[in-house]
């Protein structure tokens, strides 16, 4: 019930829906770092943005670019 709400009065208020991209990036950092540990979840931005860029300089070409978002 709570995400069909939440779709719902976002629609309404005009909220942009490019905002999930941020969290779906979010995500993964918290639960690598830890939800409760600030520092670990600054680890686990690096590693993902790490790996993101890795992804994109060396699998990006062979899939026809574009896998960081």
């Amino acid at each position: 019930m709570a995400p069909a709400t939440g779709i719902m009065w976002g629609a309404r208020s005009d909220v942009s829906f490019a905002l999930e991209i941020i969290a779906f990036k979010a995500l993964p950092v918290l639960i690598l770092g830890g939800f409760t540990s600030i520092p670990g979840a600054i680890v686990g931005g690096l590693v993902i943005g790490f790996g993101e860029k890795i992804g994109e300089i060396y699998w990006g070409p062979l899939v026809g670019g574009g896998i960081e978002n």
